[in-house]
């Protein structure tokens, strides 16, 4: 990505997928009995705390500067991974890949 306004935009994107997924798991969270409905709202906490910390980097990154702004995005990418992996083991690699 060449620079911080491109990256910004991928990462928005991004966010938008994550939110979207979100309530997918959340919608099957409601139809799952109460055992797989635990765990579901465990998984969810969890997606949710990383969309947060994903929003609240992204927010850092609107206000820095174009040199500055490798430290966050390094944070970004790491969150994605992370995120990434935990989505396709949720929905089995379809839903969670991103478009």
């Amino acid at each position: 990505m060449d620079t911080k306004q491109d990256y910004q935009r991928v990462a928005e994107a991004k966010l938008k997928t994550l939110e979207a997924q979100f309530e997918l798991l959340k919608a099957k969270a409601q139809e799952e009995g109460a055992e797989a409905k635990h765990e579901l709202s465990t998984q969810l906490d969890k997606l949710r705390s990383t969309i947060d910390d994903g929003r609240e980097e992204l927010e850092k990154l609107t206000d820095m500067s174009e040199e500055a702004w490798e430290d966050s995005k390094a944070k970004l990418e790491n969150l994605w991974d992370k995120t990434s992996g935990f989505l396709e083991g949720v929905f089995g690699g379809k839903e969670a890949k991103d478009s």
